[in-house]
């Protein structure tokens, strides 16, 4: 995935953290004012907010880089390793821009990626996906106007295949067939890893965690009957694109220490 434009890789590059980085201000002024309304007149508590405040706004820019990264073939497999912690990268220019507004030690560290291929935005007419004990480490299913079916098929190698039906009931939203997950919204967004819905939704619906983490798939099939949309999916193989990373978090002041050794941020799907 690496080209021989190496000036304009660096161009791409430098504009991909610029991104990551507006997309970090909205974050801040956003959640500084949310945060504001809830926090305590105490000072550890003021210093226990500040530190989840910063470690969001991280988690925010990190997958917003790691997607920048992912969608410009010409950045190279290390691209995601430099944009982060290189000299001018994400993690230096956040603790440069936050140093005047907050008296704590912010620090960041790159512990391991997981890499692969994604598959984004395909038109979910129909998925037959046959491959030979491949891992996923993604696949959402994205509905559009509450109208139709759609019927998702997995079939773990060496194992009897798992489906889940979803039908469109027209402005209310959608349900799981044969299930009693009934979720509200037109336009919806359905992690079939985790289960998780970016909607309201009501009763059991913990058949939507389709995909076992950790677990081969010989065969996946998505088939389509009325309904308007969009899948995506990765691939946990030989691919080059980042997946999920694994950081090191550190937040020191005067008031209050936070250190979490292992937190892993998935770039597609939400926050972890």
């Amino acid at each position: 995935m690496v080209t021989a434009d190496h000036s304009r890789g660096q161009v791409i590059l430098i504009g991909a953290i610029a991104l990551a980085f507006i997309i970090l201000g909205i974050v801040v002024v956003f959640n500084g004012v949310l945060y504001t309304e809830t926090i305590s007149s105490s000072g550890t508590s003021q210093a226990t907010t500040d530190a989840e405040l910063a470690e969001h706004e991280l988690e925010t820019a990190v997958v917003t880089l790691g997607k920048e990264v992912n969608n410009n073939e010409s950045f190279g497999s290390d691209a995601f390793e430099g944009a982060l912690e290189g000299p001018d990268g994400l993690h230096t220019e956040y603790r440069n821009t936050t140093s005047n507004s907050r008296s704590a030690f912010v620090h960041v560290e790159l512990v391991d990626t997981t890499t692969g291929t994604v598959f984004l935005d395909q038109k979910s007419e129909k998925l037959n996906f046959n491959e030979s004990d491949e891992e996923l480490g993604h696949f959402e299913v994205e509905l559009l106007d509450a109208d139709g079916n759609v019927t998702v098929e997995a079939n773990r190698t060496h194992d009897d295949p798992d489906t889940v039906e979803i039908e469109g009931n027209g402005a209310d939203g959608y349900e799981v067939v044969d299930e009693s997950c009934e979720i509200t919204g037109e336009h919806v967004r359905v992690d079939l890893l985790t289960g998780s819905v970016n909607a309201t939704t009501e009763g059991d619906c913990s058949t939507l965690a389709l995909i076992e983490d950790g677990e081969s798939y010989s065969d996946i099939e998505l088939e389509v009957d009325g309904a308007d949309g969009t899948y995506d999916y990765a691939k946990l193989d030989d691919g080059d694109d980042v997946i999920s990373a694994e950081l090191e978090f550190t937040y020191e002041s005067n008031d209050v220490s936070v250190h979490d050794e292992e937190t892993e941020i998935r770039i597609y799907g939400g926050e972890s």
